[in-house]
């Protein structure tokens, strides 16, 4: 944990500790006190903190201390918080998060609060099996969502600029994202027709796979 450097590094292992990996990635831990658990030390972190990355922190599940932890926080990653269920509090970072890794936090069934975070610019969801839901992330500008496997309606999703929905075998109609740059529909067994896409100038990259039909199209459009 890089205290003054604004980035802060959880890397839990039995037994979680802040300074068990102090050297982890080049960031090394400041004396700080032992938490009982890894959210705990962010009350010694200033609010000025810029990166927070607790990717495969697996006996965290309440997350809800970040939304305030930190006004200016830019980029979280709580990939392969398996524990994690609710993400609505970091709605509360709004007016800083910019990206955002909640990929495999497969408990997690809402993201509907995300979509109020102004400042949210790229959001990885993929493995977030429950979600069903995708409607408020329009405004988006890079939706990684690969293997949400119970959405069916991607139909908000037409102002993205980048979006990755490969094996959402739920998904059957593609035809309104023409006007993305990059789709990736790769094993969305559902999607049996992409004509409407190729003749809409807007998508710039396609890449689309089928299994069911082994086909691949022309990745550059």
């Amino acid at each position: 944990m890089d205290v003054d450097g604004v980035r802060v590094v959880l890397k839990c292992m039995p037994p979680l500790s802040l300074r068990a990996h102090e050297h982890f990635r080049g960031h090394r831990a400041q004396d700080i006190p032992q938490p009982q658990s890894p959210l705990e030390g962010l009350r010694c972190v200033p609010q000025r903190l810029h990166t927070l990355d607790m990717r495969g922190c697996l006996d965290v599940s309440d997350v809800s201390a970040l939304g305030s932890c930190a006004s200016s926080l830019h980029t979280l990653d709580i990939s392969n918080c398996y524990g994690v269920t609710d993400v609505s509090a970091l709605g509360s970072c709004a007016s800083s998060l910019h990206t955002l890794d909640i990929s495999f936090c497969y408990k997690v069934t809402d993201v509907s609060a995300l979509g109020k975070c102004a400042s949210l610019h790229t959001l990885n969801m993929s493995g977030c099996y429950e979600v069903t839901d995708v409607s408020m992330l329009g405004g988006l500008h890079t939706l990684h969502m690969s293997s949400c496997f119970r959405v069916t309606d991607v139909s908000a999703l037409d102002g993205l600029h980048t979006l990755d929905m490969s094996h959402c075998k739920r998904v059957t109609d593609v035809s309104m994202l023409g006007g993305l740059h990059t789709l990736d529909i790769c094993n969305c067994t559902g999607v049996m027709d992409v004509s409407d896409l190729v003749e809409l100038s807007g998508l710039h990259t396609l890449i689309y796979f089928n299994i069911l039909r082994n086909g691949l199209f022309p990745v550059n459009i």
